[in-house]
This record gives structure tokens, C-alpha cells and sequence, in this order.
């Protein structure tokens, strides 16, 4: 076979077949390594996968979605085309899947829920483990702000990180989220801006204004 009629991923624009790239599959002159298509952050199987008929992968959803990387920029090898991207929703870095890979990257796969995800060096979560509660934290690690994760955690009720991290992509633009989380300090309400010193409402005083009322009645 001539140079120039090596058969080219559409997604990654590399030829070999690896463990990291899985096998290359043509339909319809259209060329592509499985685990570039299983990545592919706005790609979906809709098809019984087969090795001859590209994984299963529609070839117009494929040509979408290498029209959509083409606005995207590897934050590895800085080339077009990175359509693999960080599954936390805030951060931008996008990839092809290799270089996901070869810059760390933590690959999430899950044949059985048919899930395929990665997070970039800095978001994945390392110090979580399955069994720990999830703090506002492990939330902070992957970019969200005090506030929105110590939200989070309180609605969630410390019942896995994937739950917190739904909580906040649902309720993302949502104004309260910003807001502090109220703490309870032996029955007082306690309130803090980034700046002050905590405040505690006294129970004493509110007493007090009722017995001045009664006694100008």
C-alpha cells in the first residue's frame, strides 16, 4: 500500500492500531479508530456495533462530529479536531483520545451502562474513593466554588460525588446556589460573608423586644 492511501482516522488523523486507539473501521470512506468514536463526547451508537460497519457509529452523525471538533482545539498536540472533552462541564480542555491518554487523563469506562468518559489530569477526582463521603472539597478539585459544593453536598447528603456533581449541572444557573450555606450552632443561625467574622443571632435579644412590646402596651 502506497503512503498516501494509509487509511486515517477521521477523529485522531493517526493510523496505527494500538491498545489506546482500539481497531480502525472504514464504512462509506469514512475511517475511524473504536475508541476515538466510543469518546467522543456528542457521539452516540445507535447501532448493534460491528468491526466491518464502523462500530455501530453512524457515518452522518461521525462527519457532525468531525465538523464539531474542527472548532475545537487539542489542548495536548494544540491541532484541530479534539472531540474527546473533560466530562466536567466547566472545564474546556478537549482532546483527541490519544492524547487524552498519553497526558494523563483518566479514562472512565463502563461497557455494562454503555459509558464512556474522561477527565482531564486536573478534575478527575483521585483522592475519592468509592466508599467516601463526598466533600465540598473533592467538588473544589474539579472547579466549582465553595459555595455551589458545600450546597451541593448538603442537598445530596454525602451520597456519592456523581450524584452532587448531577445536582450541580442541573442546577447550574441557578441564583441561589451562589448563596452560603446556613449553619446551626446550638439552635442560633449562623451567617457568614466572605469578609466578616461568623455572626450569631442571639435568642436573648429577640426575648428582650418582646418584653419591651408588652410593657409599652
Amino acid at each position: 500500500m502506497d503512503e498516501d492511501d494509509t487509511l486515517l482516522c477521521v477523529l485522531c488523523q493517526r493510523s496505527e492500531q494500538t491498545k489506546i486507539t482500539g481497531a480502525l473501521s472504514t464504512k462509506d470512506d469514512v475511517t475511524a479508530h473504536q475508541n476515538c468514536l466510543l469518546f467522543a463526547s456528542a457521539l452516540i451508537c445507535r447501532n448493534t456495533p460491528q468491526f466491518d460497519d464502523l462500530f455501530g457509529f453512524s457515518v452522518e452523525d461521525v462527519l457532525n462530529e468531525v465538523k464539531r471538533g474542527r472548532q475545537l482545539t487539542c489542548n495536548k498536540c494544540k491541532k484541530r479536531g479534539a472531540t474527546a472533552g473533560c466530562e466536567v462541564g466547566r472545564c474546556k480542555k478537549s482532546y483527541h483520545y490519544p492524547c487524552a491518554v498519553e497526558e494523563r487523563a483518566e479514562i472512565v469506562e463502563d461497557v455494562t451502562k454503555e459509558k464512556y468518559v474522561l477527565y482531564c489530569y486536573k478534575h478527575y477526582p483521585k483522592t475519592q474513593g468509592h466508599n467516601e463521603l463526598t466533600t465540598p472539597e473533592s467538588l473544589m478539585q474539579m472547579g466549582f466554588d465553595r459555595n455551589r459544593a458545600e450546597m451541593a453536598v448538603a442537598i445530596t447528603g454525602n451520597q456519592g460525588i456523581e450524584l452532587a456533581m448531577d445536582w450541580l449541572k442541573v442546577h447550574e444557573n441557578d441564583p441561589g446556589t451562589d448563596e452560603p450555606v446556613g449553619n446551626v450552632v446550638g439552635g442560633a443561625a449562623v451567617t457568614q460573608s466572605p469578609t466578616d467574622e461568623p455572626s450569631i443571632a442571639d435568642p436573648a435579644e429577640g426575648k428582650e423586644e418582646a418584653d419591651t412590646t408588652i410593657k409599652a402596651i
